[in-house]
């Protein structure tokens, strides 16, 4: 009998979706990683469970999040033959459970909350991930250190997928008006907290109604009542920002996590070094989202010549130019800030860059170097796997070049000859190969926003290449003809997915010539 890697300890309670539970890692090496005690969430059934693994593909995302004011997604795991979901474990309460015993919060006390809400959310709407459910059970309270938590991001998701699409999930009296119409966004989430920073100010919910029909015809057509005249110790401005979170059009509302916290901290005068340089880099990640590549660079220069001396400038045009796949570039910030302060993140995310080009050996003395500097434990267990994963990748890798050097490979060169990605260069060696604007793709367009994040397939069939466009926005083209199903892609043609033109080339060449090629175009 196969043993269990988790033992249940306590029942945390339920939802939609599954119930949660906190439990004992029995596994030796996942301990190494996730440390003693996690929390899992189990589904209620085998049909959950499935929408689960469906939607598999968007949790990992969540590991792209590094905020302390998210609760930190580790990864599926199998407990008794069913899949669940492995999340860290908060020692603490519920927001939920708090308002039961103190019914409302002080000013001081409700904006502390919603600040570090805030900070949540700008990480996660920076890696494309919103919420959809944000009510007080999932605002979690530590309670040795206060530090505020959001968890059950992409929960609503999966409820609203597969079975469950024609349902809305969530809380109504959180939602907002335009979830009610299938077109949440970004801002919705940003609803969601000033329901809840009204609640925790007055003790009372914006908009109620004795049924679900009544709630939303609330929500959707009356005015809330302004928390001063609910409670006249209320100030004025706080209830101005409240009011503003509140607006039934997302174009009036705060249209970003970013804009809300800068308002709460400028009434709170939290004008501190820290606070402006985060709310800048917040800011031009807020551009990038919108695909203003050249004033998200523009904002992040101009950011870093303001704070120097600040590692997380360089940090993020670093991640900047990594996420638009010009790692040289990257390689070159994170050095010019490791010279001005050493800092344990540069290290990490240099170690990333130099691994993007290929640079392996020097990428694990840069990884391991941040570790000996000290990263808090939610990075270090990344980091630690990583550096495994690439020793074990560089010791293959050097076996298997001295036995393959002199063999024979087929490749494929595709060159962008026009368009925002005029100039790259991708050799690629495989059967299957992917074109889109997403970086996991094997052709990643990032800089053409008119190509869809899955656009092309290029495939290798008894010694031939074929090319099929895959249901794209706009289509792929060759000499102006769309095409419409899998055709021939002889050598030599030019084909055009969004604005990009890309010139295909077949070569048969010796494997270390390949190696000499893919050095030279790094």
């Amino acid at each position: 009998m196969k043993e269990e890697k988790f033992k249940l300890l306590e029942n945390l309670g339920g939802g939609g979706f599954g119930r949660t539970y906190k439990a004992q890692v029995l596994d030796n090496n996942l301990k190494k990683e996730w440390g003693d005690i996690v929390s899992i969430k189990v589904p209620h059934n085998k049909l959950k469970e499935k929408t689960l693994l469906k939607e598999a593909f968007k949790y990992e995302k969540l590991k792209d999040i590094e905020s302390k004011n998210i609760v930190q997604y580790f990864d599926f795991d199998l407990y008794k033959e069913q899949y669940v979901l492995v999340l860290e474990y908060v020692v603490g309460q519920s927001l939920d459970k708090l308002l039961k015993r103190k019914k409302k919060l002080t000013a001081n006390e409700s904006l502390d909350i919603i600040e570090q809400c805030c900070e949540g959310l700008i990480a996660a709407h920076k890696v494309g991930i919103f919420h959809r459910d944000i009510d007080p059970s999932n605002i979690l309270i530590c309670d040795k250190n206060n530090i505020v938590k959001i968890s059950d991001f992409g929960i609503a998701e999966i409820l609203r997928s597969s079975e469950e699409s024609h349902e809305i999930s969530g809380k109504l009296d959180y939602m907002a008006p335009e979830v009610f119409e299938g077109k949440g966004s970004f801002s919705s989430d940003i609803w969601s907290l000033g329901v809840t920073l009204y609640q925790i100010l007055t003790g009372r919910l914006p908009f109620s109604g004795k049924d679900q029909d009544e709630i939303m015809n609330n929500v959707c057509n009356k005015e809330p009542i302004p928390p001063t005249e609910i409670d006249r110790n209320i100030d004025n401005k706080i209830s101005q920002i409240v009011l503003k979170a509140l607006k039934k059009d997302p174009e009036e509302r705060y249209r970003t996590a970013s804009e809300f916290l800068k308002d709460i901290k400028f009434y709170r005068n939290k004008k501190d070094v820290g606070d402006l340089l985060n709310l800048s880099i917040a800011e031009a990640w807020d551009l990038f989202r919108d695909g203003k590549i050249r004033e998200t660079e523009e904002k992040l220069k101009k950011t870093l010549a303001e704070y120097p001396n600040n590692p997380y400038g360089y940090l993020s045009l670093g991640e900047f130019y990594n996420r638009c796949e010009q790692y040289a570039l990257a390689i070159d910030v994170f050095n010019e800030g490791i010279k001005v302060i050493p800092n344990q993140l540069l290290y990490r995310d240099l170690a990333i860059s130099l691994y993007q080009k290929g640079r392996v050996k020097e990428a694990i003395e840069s990884l391991q170097e941040a570790i000996a500097l000290g990263l808090e434990d939610t990075v270090k267990w990344r980091a630690t796997n990583l550096l495994r994963l690439w020793e074990s990748k560089l010791g293959k890798t050097e076996k298997v070049k001295k036995i393959i050097t002199q063999q024979k490979v087929d490749v494929v060169l595709i060159v962008a000859v026009d368009g925002p990605m005029k100039g790259h260069k991708f050799i690629i060696k495989k059967k299957l190969i992917t074109v889109g604007r997403d970086e996991n793709n094997d052709i990643s367009l990032p800089l053409d926003l008119t190509v869809s994040r899955k656009h092309t397939l290029i495939s290798c069939e008894d010694g031939k290449y074929w090319i099929e466009d895959t249901n794209s926005s706009n289509g792929t083209f060759i000499e102006e003809f769309r095409i419409n199903k899998k055709g021939p892609l002889p050598n030599g043609t030019l084909f055009k997915v969004g604005e990009t033109i890309l010139k295909f080339r077949r070569y048969g060449i010796f494997y270390d010539t390949y190696l000499k090629i893919v050095e030279k175009l790094k």
